[in-house]
């Protein structure tokens, strides 16, 4: 858990947030999924989501794929919020989501907190080719300034792994139980 004090050193940096396991949580059976993903592409294979959404673009089932995985992540959504997220709140602090979910969902949980007017950028599974622990997506954020100017917060290895290859910096966050 991050503190307010641990917070407040961040503030000369650009804060780009993960949104499962930090903004909150999605209660999912992500292996049941993934099995659903895995007959809808027609493979039996036992492959992770970043394997299966690059097969699912080549086999041209991306929308699918994509429609499948809302829904579910959708039906999943839980009403509460991080204590993390509750500070960018009560602060009205705006703030980037870099996510390997999709648009739909974190949308549909943004708005129902009455946040979407403070996402300044918003990439999701939906904008990019290649997913976590890919940087594609924190490149796009990045763009042409500089990636030391800016700070990921996100829970989980393929998080700290885009931020090494992206150049920017990462800080770890677990919810709290």
């Amino acid at each position: 858990m991050l503190t307010t004090e641990e917070l407040n050193k961040l503030t000369d940096k650009e804060i780009i947030l993960d949104f499962e396991g930090v903004i909150t949580k999605i209660d999912l059976d992500w292996e049941a999924l993934r099995q659903k993903i895995v007959d809808l592409l027609g493979l039996d294979r036992k492959l992770n989501f970043s394997s299966l959404y690059l097969y699912s673009q080549v086999k041209g089932k991306r929308n699918e794929y994509l429609k499948m995985k809302a829904e579910a992540e959708i039906a999943g959504l839980t009403s509460l919020p991080s204590e993390l997220f509750e500070y960018f709140k009560k602060n009205n602090l705006a703030v980037t989501i870099f996510s390997a979910n999709t648009r739909e969902a974190i949308e549909t949980y943004l708005k129902d907190q009455n946040f979407m007017g403070n996402v300044k950028t918003l990439v999701a599974i939906d904008n990019v080719d290649f997913i976590k622990p890919h940087p594609e997506g924190l490149l796009k954020i990045v763009g042409n300034k500089n990636p030391n100017d800016f700070v990921l917060i996100g829970d989980s290895v393929y998080d700290a792994i885009a931020a090494k290859l992206a150049g920017v910096q990462f800080q770890k966050y677990e919810l709290e139980k």
